[in-house]
């Protein structure tokens, strides 16, 4: 049986344990597939051994362990050269990245693992004072109401009679979980500051939250100018887009811009996501290279051009 496999070493054919074909990547071609290697998406040596060899199976991230493993032991010999090769793009990134975009990715990071902590607290806390005050979760669904709503007296309810000094105990632990999303809310200020200063344009368009989580996973504003649009339209869509390559199921129409009003509202969701990237990328690029300021009418023509 062929395999076909790819690390940041290369492209390999396998064939009865032992590599039949293979693409070494050069230091020019690791910049030059920088946004592939980076985001596991398909470089041109790779589509054209696959057309070479179109019985190979593809090994890539979702395969099965047993079949990672066994790429992993025969290519082992490549070991010192991937090492390099790390550290050739480790050197490339941090030459690369400028500080405005570290910030935007350290902020977004922050807010986002707020959310998760706060969801995650908020759950405990609803379970332990549902013992008290059961009524109370039912009728509150959002969190943060919730933790607000918190009281060390309750009306008549079927929950467990706990001392009051127990109740405070939870409701000092709730007092620390809402001041974790009070600092949420400072931070998406803060991030919102930083987007209007580095990147006015991504700001208007997308909303700072979006525009900063599509900067993360491009890995820098930079990167971002330099994707070609149809990259950023599935950008947070890299599972699926890997199920695809695979399976040769449907290929993902969108990623994380799933979440812009535009795409929400539009009957087509996929061409109001192509048309969307379209603008977004355009934005990028005026962010990056310091150009004019246009989103506000790039806006506009959004809204007139619903689908």
């Amino acid at each position: 049986m062929l395999f076909l496999t790819k690390n940041i070493v290369g492209i390999f054919v396998i064939k009865d344990n032992k590599i039949i074909d293979k693409h070494l990547f050069s230091e020019n071609e690791l910049i030059e597939n920088y946004v592939s290697l980076k985001n596991n998406l398909e470089t041109a040596e790779e589509k054209r051994l696959k057309e070479k060899y179109k019985d190979a199976f593809v090994i890539n991230v979702n395969s099965s362990e047993k079949y990672k493993k066994m790429a992993s032991n025969i290519l082992s010999q490549y070991k010192e050269r991937a090492r390099q090769n790390n550290i050739f793009l480790t050197k490339h990134d941090l030459k690369n990245i400028t500080p405005e975009s570290i910030l935007i990715i350290q902020t977004i990071d922050a807010i986002d693992e707020i959310i998760k902590s706060v969801n995650l607290l908020a759950k405990r806390i609803r379970e332990w004072y549902g013992w008290y005050y059961p009524e109370l979760s039912f009728k509150i669904d959002d969190n943060v109401l919730f933790l607000k709503s918190l009281t060390t007296k309750r009306k008549e309810s079927m929950g467990v009679a706990f001392e009051k000094e127990d109740v405070e105990h939870i409701m000092d632990f709730a007092k620390v979980v809402l001041r974790l999303q009070i600092k949420k809310e400072d931070l998406e200020m803060y991030l919102t500051a930083l987007m209007k200063k580095f990147s006015p344009n991504l700001l208007e368009l997308a909303g700072a939250t979006l525009a900063a989580r599509l900067i993360k996973i491009a890995g820098s504003l930079k990167n971002l100018a330099r994707f070609p649009s149809g990259t950023i339209q599935i950008l947070g869509a890299e599972k699926a887009f890997f199920r695809f390559l695979r399976t040769g199921a449907k290929p993902p129409k969108y990623g994380i811009i799933y979440e812009h009003p535009f795409v929400q509202k539009a009957k087509n969701k996929g061409k109001a996501a192509r048309k969307l990237a379209n603008k977004l990328l355009l934005c990028a690029k005026l962010d990056f290279y310091k150009g004019e300021f246009i989103a506000d009418k790039l806006k506009s023509q959004l809204e007139k051009e619903a689908v």
